[in-house]
């Protein structure tokens, strides 16, 4: 897993209050809605985190089907709620972007 001193999100952006790393999930974007979005990897689930950063209980943890990815989980929410704001691991895993492909992960804007 990535630590989280080595993500370059952006100052005073709607991520600031939410830690990047919560536990064995990681910090997706936050909604159009103000929630806070992670994904866990251990448990293949979506997360959300309550809209207050000092909270610590999860609002919801929904399992992924087993051959759903990160990039259809960020897919899901734009269709129904639509993005904030993105952190460079979601943009990473955007449906046809390649971590490998020496692309600088931007991703587009998806708001």
């Amino acid at each position: 897993m990535t630590d989280a001193d080595d993500w370059d999100e952006t100052p005073g952006s709607a991520l600031d209050p939410f830690p990047s790393v919560r536990g064995t999930s990681r910090l997706l974007g936050v909604n159009t809605e103000g929630q806070p979005v992670y994904y866990d990897e251990e448990a293949h689930a979506r997360r959300d985190a309550p809209a207050d950063a000092d909270a610590e209980d999860w609002r919801d943890d929904r399992p992924l089907d087993e051959d759903a990815t990160v990039g259809d989980l960020l897919d899901d929410v734009e269709e129904s709620v639509g993005w904030d704001e993105l952190t460079d691991y979601a943009r990473d895993h955007l449906p046809g972007m390649d971590a490998d492909d020496g692309d600088d992960g931007t991703g587009g804007d998806r708001t």
